[in-house]
C-alpha cells in the first residue's frame, strides 16, 4: 500500500535534528520546515506502515 518513497522520506523525517526540506513540483525551491517533534511523527506514521 505505501511506496518505499513514503517509507524512505519517514525515516529521514526521524532522523531530522533541526530542519527537513520538501521538494514538490508545485514549488521551485524546497519547503524548509522546523524537525521539532519529528521523531514522535515518525514513530507514528512507521506504526502505520507496520499495520497496513
Amino acid at each position: 500500500m505505501f511506496t518505499e518513497d513514503a517509507r524512505n522520506w519517514v525515516t529521514a523525517f526521524g532522523a531530522a535534528q533541526e530542519q527537513v526540506a520538501v521538494q514538490t513540483n508545485a514549488v521551485t525551491r524546497p519547503m524548509l520546515m522546523n524537525a521539532r517533534g519529528s521523531t514522535e511523527a515518525a514513530e507514528a506514521l512507521q506504526a502505520c506502515f507496520d499495520i497496513y
